[in-house]
């Protein structure tokens, strides 16, 4: 879910407030873990258990959990709002494939169709490693070839921010400069490799 977060900074940073403005305009490519873009049939669950555990502790608050609901109107309001700044960026997309068997076999917490923001191969990328969703940003060691690939995809893709000239508060120049940046060559590579590693 921080992902979530990420994007509602983003947006916050490009719609209301110019003091951080710099943070959408220096930013230049975001990877995704699993983030449920369009909602999760699960957070209604994962409700019910924070409700069950505030029972116990009075902590857990579930706000959260209902923005990111399926159909929820903080999830359609902050597509939108982001909407806005979707052209600005690259991004790299990583889905779990693998269903959550913790307890009872509940599938994917994030469906694939919800994990991605469903824009040109030339702007995101998509990545379907063997994982579950809580195993889709931890490994175990350096040598788990799934975070070789992220590694090397982290790499360049700072190497490709740091070179990037075309930083610009306007939108339209913005847009035109990512979209013919040299982070083509990056999604090149990381596109090729990523056939390797996809079920």
């Amino acid at each position: 879910m921080g992902g979530i977060l990420v994007k509602e900074a983003l947006a916050i940073s490009f719609h209301d407030s110019p003091l951080y403005s710099m943070l959408w305009i220096f930013t230049y490519s975001i990877v995704f873990f699993g983030v449920p873009h369009r909602g999760s049939r699960h957070a209604a669950w994962g409700k019910m258990a924070a409700r069950m555990v505030q029972l116990f502790t009075g902590r857990p608050n579930e706000n959260f959990l209902s923005s990111v609901e399926e159909g929820s109107s903080y999830n359609a309001d902050l597509s939108e709002r982001f909407g806005a700044l979707i052209d600005a960026f690259k991004y790299f997309s990583i889905c779990e494939t693998l269903p959550d068997h913790s307890h009872i076999e509940i599938g994917l917490i994030v469906e694939m169709d919800s994990a991605t923001l469903d824009l040109p191969d030339s702007q995101e990328v998509k990545l379907y490693p063997n994982r579950t969703h809580r195993t889709i940003c931890k490994f175990a060691n350096s040598s788990e070839p799934e975070w070789q690939q992220i590694a090397d995809i982290l790499v360049r893709g700072a190497a490709v921010a740091a070179n990037f000239t075309g930083y610009s508060p306007n939108m339209a120049t913005r847009q035109m400069t990512v979209i013919h940046s040299d982070g083509e060559v990056m999604f090149h590579i990381a596109t090729h490799r990523i056939k390797k590693l996809t079920i």
